[in-house]
């Protein structure tokens, strides 16, 4: 067994006390996204989606609720297992490991939220004329009604073409392209296929027509 002086200082000693704290309270912290991840992915509880529990029967069936709920279910999950291993790895002396850890968590919280999108109504199911992301609704607000509309309108010009063969209007999934050059690749849920990959942002061809405010028809 190897002595005491060869772990590090910070779980040695008198120091015991504030390690069980610090474990304790990582602990404390995990269990709620544990628990609550747990109920989403495998419990199917779904009156824990905030804006699902209260919806009326009609936008209920807008929603993709099984895949919403097993995108939150498997992030909390993630989130809570990140709770704890971070705290571990500082008790560690693993300072570099602790410290991409909590990059880790930021950028999985940041993907439950903006991943998490692409199963509400208003990404499946946009209306015409409403913008269905937030920064088209922000610049919906700060530009002049003029400026908005000939933005849409640039942006129309674009489509997004999945591999498995779908294409679709590109204001449509969310995107702004006003007055941009080249093609672009961006990754990005497909409706059609139901996964996320790589699309190619190009011009629309003439021979694709748009079909409405509703975007192009798939291939």
């Amino acid at each position: 067994m190897a002595p005491i002086a060869a772990y590090p200082p910070r779980i040695c000693g008198g120091q015991m006390s504030e390690t069980g704290m610090l474990l304790a309270a990582a602990v404390g912290i995990a269990l709620p996204f544990l628990i609550l991840g747990r109920r989403l992915r495998y419990g199917r509880d779904y009156r824990l989606v905030a804006g699902y529990n209260r919806a009326s029967a009609e936008e209920k069936r807008k929603y993709d609720i099984e895949g919403l709920a097993d995108h939150l279910g498997n992030g909390l999950i993630s989130l809570g297992v990140l709770c704890i291993l971070m705290p571990g790895a500082w008790l560690l002396g693993w300072n570099t490991v602790a410290l991409i850890l909590l990059g880790i968590f930021l950028l999985f919280a940041f993907i439950i939220v903006v991943g998490g999108q692409r199963f509400l109504p208003h990404r499946r199911h946009p209306e015409p004329g409403i913008p269905s992301s937030g920064p088209q609704r922000l610049l919906k607000h700060v530009l002049p009604a003029s400026a908005f509309a000939a933005m849409e309108a640039g942006t129309r010009e674009w489509i997004a073409e999945c591999k498995c063969g779908a294409i679709r209007d590109f204001w449509e999934t969310g995107g702004i392209r006003y007055k941009a050059v080249g093609e672009k690749r961006s990754l990005m849920p497909c409706s059609h296929c139901k996964r996320v990959s790589m699309q190619k942002i190009r011009r629309r061809l003439p021979s694709e027509n748009s079909g409405g405010s509703r975007g192009f028809p798939m291939k």
